[in-house]
């Protein structure tokens, strides 16, 4: 598979696997689409761990998208705007400019993500430690949280925001942390930072709110993903797989993920199924 613009790394893995990795803004500063190939330059294009993990549908992101939404018609009529004589693009249009639009609302949240991640990598793996002063107000919370977590962890760096790919099975991917916990334990540690801590509904014998709502399941079967193609890769298996989810008040949670190679198998399967259901014709099922 050819392509014009260079891919954003090359890597030659422990175990002499070539990867290309193309991420989503290039080399050259502009927006891509982020892409693995295996054998590197003209090698064989797989999809990524995150997007196996994601065949699995999240049902509370559509009415959260709905409310949200919503709520910001709402509050663009109260500031005096006609919207019932605006077309769907341009109320879309104002929403983007307002800055509530779903969409603009979770792309803030990506870039949130990545700023976490970015500081966190300095941290853990270079021993840079950030002067939350030095970063805008709306996003130390989160960065404290990811402070909280190093301090109270203290995890020796193995290999971070590395590249793993699977050829047996046909994928890839960029794993955020491999590291030795306090305990000797080696954790393989995937980083999310949340919007707002979700609790489960009280149970009869409870009084108060304190059970947070698990990870999404796609970041607990990523986990799984990494885990597999980390080892055919040529790094160390872990013992234990860690979602640490950063939050808007400046604490953190620490999630053990228990699902199987056995469940992302399921879902790559369930991958390539829908993606060749796609391909294939009305004509030819009707043959």
């Amino acid at each position: 598979m050819a392509t014009k613009r260079p891919p954003n790394r090359i890597e030659t893995l422990p175990s002499s696997i070539e990867v290309a990795f193309w991420d989503k803004v290039g080399l050259d500063g502009e927006s891509q689409e982020r892409r693995y190939l295996l054998g590197g330059i003209g090698g064989e294009r797989v999809p990524s761990v995150s997007t196996v993990a994601g065949i699995f549908e999240i049902p509370a992101l559509m009415p959260k998208a709905v409310k949200m939404q919503e709520e910001a018609v709402i509050a663009l009529a109260q500031t005096g705007v006609n919207v019932a004589s605006l077309t769907r693009e341009e109320l879309r249009a104002k929403l983007w400019d307002a800055g509530t639009h779903y969409d603009a609302i979770w792309k803030r949240a990506r870039e949130r993500g990545d700023i976490a991640h970015d500081m966190l990598l300095a941290l853990i793996r270079d021993g840079q430690v950030p002067n939350l002063a030095d970063y805008p107000d709306d996003l130390r919370p989160w960065l404290s949280a990811g402070l909280k977590f190093a301090r109270d962890y203290r995890p020796k760096p193995i290999a971070a925001e590395y590249l793993v790919a699977s050829i047996e099975h046909g994928f890839a991917g960029r794993s955020d942390l491999l590291c030795e916990l306090q305990d000797g334990r080696v954790a393989r540690v995937d980083y999310k930072t949340v919007s707002a801590w979700s609790y489960l509904p009280l149970r009869k014998d409870e009084e108060e709110p304190g059970r947070l709502r698990p990870p999404y399941d796609e970041n607990l079967i990523a986990l799984a993903g990494y885990e597999l193609a980390a080892v055919e890769s040529g790094y160390l298996a872990s013992d234990v797989r860690l979602v640490v989810r950063l939050g808007p008040d400046g604490e953190y949670d620490v999630t053990e993920s228990h699902a199987t190679e056995f469940v992302f198998k399921a879902a790559l399967t369930a991958y390539n199924e829908k993606k060749f259901l796609t391909k294939v014709r009305p004509a030819e099922v009707a043959a």
